[in-house]
């Protein structure tokens, strides 16, 4: 696993700390135990830039990535978010829809616009927040 590649830049400088804690939680996550980075901060100090090398330290250790980006328009399209962040690998045809929509997933496959099964679903659909927790 490349975790240890060097990911530097002139934008950042003085981040060796920030990009520990994530090459830490990329590699919890090649190991399927699973961490969460926050990056929290005014603007201007380099969210976007320590955002920007997760994504290539990821893409180094061969780590799925997915990628959205929240903007104003986004609050009138229910799930925008996650339309944003699936619909790459869903149209890419890299997975099969059946094996990534299983069990309590099924219920989302709609949200996706993903026909799984024929629309056929195991889960009750009058629950109003099946969906959201799937």
């Amino acid at each position: 696993m490349a975790l240890e590649a060097a990911t530097t830049s002139d934008r950042l400088l003085e981040r060796d700390r920030e990009l520990a804690a994530i090459r830490t939680a990329l590699l919890h996550a090649a190991q399927e135990t699973g961490a969460f980075v926050v990056i929290d901060g005014p603007a201007g100090v380099g969210k976007t830039a320590l955002i920007d090398a997760a994504h290539e330290i990821a893409l180094d250790a061969d780590l799925l990535v997915l990628r959205a980006r929240g903007a104003e328009l986004e609050r009138a399209f229910g799930f925008g978010i996650v339309r944003q962040l699936f619909d790459e690998v869903l149209r890419s045809g890299a997975f099969d829809p059946a094996t990534l929509f299983t069990g309590a997933a099924r219920v989302a496959a709609p949200l996706l616009a993903v026909d799984v099964d024929g629309g056929a679903s195991s889960f009750p659909t009058d629950d109003p927040y099946a969906a959201r927790h799937a």
